[in-house]
């Protein structure tokens, strides 16, 4: 898994670099080329251990984006049930 992680970690680099903001229910904006690859991350191919490798590098760099993109996730849910 250490090639993953460096990937991952790369991955994180290059899309918190991008200048475009995509604004989130939560209010927060997050880099467009990050957005994509949580996207990506949350294929179903993809498996849970590297999802898992890839929060927890998401959460060492940026710990309010993962409150940010927990609460989004939770106010598209809550939007859904209405």
């Amino acid at each position: 898994m250490d090639r993953a992680e460096e990937k991952f970690r790369i991955a994180y680099e290059w899309g918190s670099k991008s200048r475009r903001k995509i604004e989130l229910k939560s209010g927060y904006k997050i880099p467009d080329a990050l957005l994509n690859a949580v996207a990506r991350i949350h294929m179903d191919q993809v498996p849970n251990e590297a999802r898992a490798m890839w929060w927890e590098i998401v959460s060492e760099n940026d710990p309010d984006l993962v409150t940010a993109f927990v609460a989004h996730v939770t106010a598209a849910q809550e939007e859904d049930t209405l």
